[in-house]
């Protein structure tokens, strides 16, 4: 048995590709075809951001072209898509230096443990009390004991 998924994904210009690719391929003998006859084809459908907005028009069982021109016309796609916050590109760059800064400190954490297990000096310190016996390096794992 054939399980077909459609998957629609997210950023404005993929989304109007992904439209324009299924009115290319849902074109009757000239006549466009409406959002349900593209979902029958379908056993699941998968949406994100602008391939949301695809997968309501087609709920709605509007014609692919209608749903077109949500993203080719400005006035809609703003309505859809409000302007970026003045804060959201600070914001989106201190996110990914954070995580720069994060796998930078696994990378040079991961060289310091025993080389058998994944735990770490930095990362997991040992308690004085411990009932296991530390490793030389420090990762208080029971495997480089």
């Amino acid at each position: 048995m054939t399980f077909r998924i459609l998957s629609l994904d997210g950023r404005g210009p993929w989304s109007l590709i992904q439209i324009m690719t299924l009115i290319d391929l849902y074109r009757s003998g000239g006549a466009l075809l409406t959002g349900h006859h593209v979902l029958r084809d379908f056993d699941l459908v998968v949406a994100n951001s602008g391939g949301s907005v695809i997968l309501g028009g087609l709920i709605k069982d509007l014609p692919l072209a209608d749903i077109q021109k949500y993203f080719d016309d400005p006035l809609l796609r703003r309505a859809i898509f409000p302007p970026l916050s003045p804060w959201s590109r600070p914001v989106a760059r201190l996110v990914a230096a954070s995580a720069a800064s994060v796998r930078a400190i696994r990378r040079r954490a991961s060289s310091t443990g025993c080389g058998s297990c994944s735990m770490t000096s930095r990362a997991r310190p040992v308690p004085a009390t411990s009932r296991s016996t530390p490793s030389r390096r420090g990762c208080g794992c029971r495997r480089s004991s």
